[in-house]
């Protein structure tokens, strides 16, 4: 397996490099994973793609790219969906000029919406329907969006990676709903990325997660919580087994990325990551 580490969009150049450098010249890490710097207030772009360029010059990492979370590519506005997906194919001819790999990317949603939980009640039972007649229009809506993007990387090396997700509103939570989506698209140049926190999240161990998957696996995001929310910690800050997990990864021939997508500070954080990883991997 590919050791790699995310680098936040709120990043600029001095951290990105000195933290790069260290991770990267080190050995601990072989991989970056980069954001789309375009379409968002308060970031300042110009100086976060200066540090990926410089870390892509002295150290050619391998480099993927996480398309933009904010595009809901299930929206059931059709002129907003349009706008939405252009974005993203920018982001694709963004990704093109850094040589990436794998472009993570989340399913659609329905939208706002508070969906109940069951008690029996005429009236949170109706709004529960609701719910699923827009989760079932989202999922169409993504499973086309996906295609139309999957057609768009024609003649690119680059892959999507459809990514479990665990929000109420979102719509892809078990290894059965990756599968069936993927499955819908059908495409060789879309695979399923597994992340252990969603996974761990929405109360589906990460070990018998992946060891249910039929699709083909692309890309894992690692990050640790305590089930009670997407805490993005250190492996070891919550309650995920990694043993099994890395197990289950193993008897899957893994042998892709794995990418730390937790929230850190500086190289030493991400190093501990590392050394967690290289016996999980190892053993």
């Amino acid at each position: 397996m590919i050791k790699g580490y995310h680098i936040p969009l709120g990043f600029k150049e001095r951290e990105i490099i000195e933290i790069g450098t260290e991770l990267l010249s080190g050995g601990y890490y072989e991989a970056i994973e980069i954001k789309y710097p375009f379409g968002m207030e308060s970031y300042d772009s110009e100086s976060y793609l200066n540090g990926i360029g410089e870390l892509m010059k002295q150290f050619s990492p391998e480099v993927t790219m996480h398309i933009p979370t904010n595009l809901d590519i299930g929206h059931a506005n059709p002129a907003v969906h349009s706008v939405i997906m252009d974005e993203i194919k920018r982001s694709i001819d963004f990704a093109g000029e850094y040589d990436v790999s794998y472009l993570p990317i989340h399913p659609g949603t329905i939208g706002t919406m508070d969906i109940p939980d069951r008690d029996g009640s005429e009236i949170k039972e109706l709004l529960i329907a609701a719910s699923e007649k827009k989760k079932l229009q989202a999922r169409e809506a993504t499973v086309k969006s996906i295609v139309q993007l999957s057609d768009y990387l024609a003649g690119s090396t680059m892959k999507l990676a459809l990514e479990n997700v665990l929000l109420p509103q979102e719509i892809v939570y078990s290894p059965g709903e990756l599968d069936d989506m993927l499955k819908a698209v059908n495409r060789k140049n879309v695979e399923a990325l597994f992340d252990c926190g969603h996974s761990n999240r929405c109360g589906i161990d990460p070990a018998d997660f992946i060891h249910t998957l039929e699709s083909k696996l692309g890309h894992v995001h690692i990050n640790d919580n305590d089930g009670s929310c997407d805490l993005h910690l250190s492996m070891g800050k919550g309650n995920i087994d990694y043993t099994r997990m890395f197990q289950a990864l193993k008897n899957k021939a893994y042998g892709g990325i794995v990418v730390m997508e937790t929230i850190y500070k500086s190289a030493a954080d991400l190093i501990l990551d590392a050394e967690k990883l290289d016996r999980y991997i190892g053993s």
